[in-house]
């Protein structure tokens, strides 16, 4: 409500809470996040598009078998690097 530039920050917050709009860093987040250009005509698929954050599943790069894969291959790698040398310490 108030301009961050012309008031001091902790005056604009207490307007903020006390009208219960956005606060500073809200708003902040809402810019970063907000960089997507609104195309026209108005309706649900541009809204959506606009709106709402991308899934990973509706990449190309999407693959669940791939991930399955990487999965597999983290898991093992933990177990060789943490868990068999606590199973060879616990032996003497």
């Amino acid at each position: 409500m108030l301009d961050d530039n012309a008031f001091d920050r902790e005056q604009v917050e207490k307007l903020q809470a006390a009208v219960q709009a956005p606060m500073p860093e809200e708003l902040e987040m809402y810019e970063a996040n907000g960089k997507t250009p609104m195309q026209l005509p108005f309706n649900n698929a541009n809204a959506s598009a606009w709106r709402d954050e991308a899934k990973a599943i509706d990449s190309a790069d999407f693959d669940p078998e791939f991930l399955q894969i990487d999965r597999e291959r983290r898991k093992k790698f933990y177990i060789e690097r943490f868990e068999q040398p606590k199973e060879l310490g616990e032996g003497h």
